[in-house]
């Protein structure tokens, strides 16, 4: 079907159809699976010319196609892609005549992974439609039914997601609560298979998984606090060593604040403790001073929190103002691989045989940064080959016609300062970020969104070990970054542009570099870029390197350019903005600059929980 025709399909098409062998063999608890399903059939039907038959598995294919968003307090939908205007496919687009389809499709098969979506969707455009959204619970039910099943038998699963069944058992609680007032108990099928469920992940050891469904059984009062408090910690303490040390963390943190909020402040205590320790042996097998600094200040905040642990503060304390003087006899944390040789081959070939883990690291690498050196030859083959740049300057105006940049003449034949070279720079840049996210990185991500199932915890093992991210920061910028592979650079924009001057800021502290002042009112205040850019250069090129310090002045400070740190500060950074290729690449920078630190360290600390 060309991109220019409008699809449809009538109850005629269905009745044509191969309705009964379309519907029975999809049995998968990803949305991502099922609708590679549909699209796998696409093809065999084309091909004997049976048009109903393909006008099915293209509807049921566009239905799987929109996925969980876990952002609210309800678990919903969203766009799989957004390609600003254009966007994935929502429940909201199928009513109408598309809604007698679903109405077909719910009559005519008894396949529970296909009514979960359809009843869904069913009721969300109609919430009257009351039959519809109780059997998509009960259809969840069954699919985590059979998810338990498998768990039982074979404790894990390659072909089972836990957070996709997580995902299921969400959705059809978040609906049958909706159902029932406030104030009543949930009861019925889904109650007992997130129970079952929960004591399947418990009763056969399995880590993964356990602290969303602990959190949800929490929520909904389906379990009593101490008894969730317990087993959180003794799972927790089982893969203290085995596990990703953030989500063992998470656990401790919960059961911690189970046990204080019952009056077993001790107990809470203790699991608080465990968790700081987690953050120290995180510090232990750091391989960098850097890592180590940023392992020890994380650590030695948490201590502090937990209170009455002045001996261990001041230890950690003596060990950070160690580690800060190796800091400047160490090669700056934020810097590629030298050797690029398996990096530098035709751009399409490469990613195209590479997982979602090799995809990341190769973007990285490849991240175009420009040097000094370049912005100067440059201007000055500029100023010889076009007179007009030597003639005379240019003033720069902001979209409400305010000057608010010059940029002066070039001089063509004596020496061209670094300043009036960026200013030139800044004319063409744009072009510039065009190319590499026009010509790079939507390709990349495009592929990658084809072949891989990304959500908001994708990037969490990224987000929660990179010393660029102070501690708090972790979850804001993994959402930042899913949502610019999403392709909703709005919301990339306004969750991750704004970090950087924090980030910044937090990498110089651990260098034992002090980034606040002291304003005329003698009030302790915290500097913003610009000024840490003027007089902390030297310690930021010491860090982050010459060059990415300057990309840093042209996309966030320098005047005539794009400004983003003061067009954010003021509020005056539009939706248009936040689509400009300038911008997208403004965010890219933050992901480069967030994986930097851990490229040494990516096989062991990173590619394991990477999800593929």
């Amino acid at each position: 079907m060309s991109e220019f025709e409008v699809f449809s399909i009538s109850a005629d098409d269905f009745e044509k159809s191969e309705y009964n062998s379309i519907l029975t063999p999809p049995r998968s608890h990803s949305h991502f699976e099922m609708e590679s399903y549909f699209i796998q059939l696409l093809p065999v039907y084309k091909s004997v010319n049976d048009i109903s038959s393909w006008r099915l598995c293209y509807f049921l294919r566009s239905l799987f196609n929109f996925s969980f968003s876990r952002t609210g307090d309800i678990i919903g939908f969203e766009p799989k892609i957004i390609l600003y205007p254009k966007r994935g496919y929502r429940p909201s687009d199928y009513k109408e005549e598309f809604s007698t389809i679903l109405a077909c499709i719910k009559e005519y098969t008894d396949n529970y992974y296909v009514i979960s979506r359809v009843c869904d969707v069913l009721w969300m455009n109609n919430r009257k439609d009351i039959d519809s959204a109780n059997k998509a619970v009960e259809a969840y039910s069954q699919m985590v039914n059979d998810a338990c099943d498998v768990f039982l038998e074979k404790k894990e699963s390659e072909a089972i997601h836990i957070f996709d069944v997580i995902d299921n058992l969400e959705r059809g609680m978040s609906i049958a609560r909706m159902l029932i007032s406030r104030k009543k108990q949930l009861q019925g099928m889904i109650v007992e298979s997130a129970l079952r469920l929960y004591n399947a992940l418990i009763d056969s050891g399995i880590f993964t998984g356990v602290l969303r469904i602990s959190e949800i059984l929490y929520k909904n009062k389906l379990l009593s606090d101490l008894q969730l408090a317990e087993n959180a910690e003794h799972i927790a303490d089982e893969h203290c060593d085995a596990s990703y040390f953030d989500a063992v963390k998470k656990l401790f943190y919960f059961a911690a604040e189970l046990y204080i909020k019952n009056d077993v402040a001790e107990q809470g205590r203790i699991c608080k403790i465990k968790a700081s320790e987690v953050t120290l042996t995180q510090f232990k097998q750091a391989s960098s001073s850097m890592l180590k600094a940023h392992w020890l200040r994380v650590a030695l905040g948490e201590f502090r929190a937990i209170g009455g642990m002045s001996e261990k503060v001041k230890e950690i304390r003596m060990e950070l103002d160690s580690i800060r003087d190796l800091i400047n006899d160490e090669m700056h944390a934020f810097t590629a691989p030298m050797d690029l040789s398996d990096v530098v081959a035709e751009v399409e070939h490469i990613y195209r045989k590479s997982n979602l883990s090799a995809t990341i690291r190769i973007l990285i690498a490849r991240f175009k940064i420009v040097s000094a050196s370049e912005i100067i030859e440059r201007a000055r083959s500029d100023a010889k080959r076009y007179v007009s740049f030597s003639l005379a300057g240019t003033s720069i105006y902001d979209e409400r016609g305010r000057v608010v940049a010059r940029r002066p003449p070039l001089d063509p034949v004596g020496d061209i300062t670094l300043d009036d070279a960026c200013a030139h720079y800044l004319r063409t840049s744009h072009i510039e970020h065009q190319v590499y996210v026009h010509g790079e990185f939507e390709v990349v991500r495009r592929s990658v969104l084809s072949r891989y199932s990304l959500n908001e915890n994708t990037f969490d093992p990224i987000s929660h070990q990179s010393c660029f991210i102070p501690p708090g920061y972790a979850e804001i910028f993994s959402l930042g970054f899913y949502k610019l592979w999403q392709g909703d650079y709005m919301s990339a924009c306004y969750l991750l542009l704004p970090q950087l001057e924090n980030s910044v800021r937090w990498v110089l502290e651990s260098r034992n570099k002090e980034t606040t002042k002291i304003d005329p009112m003698l009030l302790e205040e915290a500097t913003s870029l610009s000024q840490m850019l003027t007089n902390s250069r030297k310690e930021m090129e010491d860090v982050f390197g010459a060059d990415r310090v300057l990309v840093m002045d042209l996309l966030f400070n320098m005047k005539g350019g794009v400004s983003i740190r003061h067009l954010m500060a003021h509020g005056r950074y539009t939706i248009n903005h936040c689509y400009l290729p300038t911008s997208i690449f403004a965010c890219l920078f933050i992901f480069h600059l967030t994986c930097l630190p851990l490229f040494s360290v990516w096989e062991d600390k990173v590619e394991p929980y990477l999800t593929d």
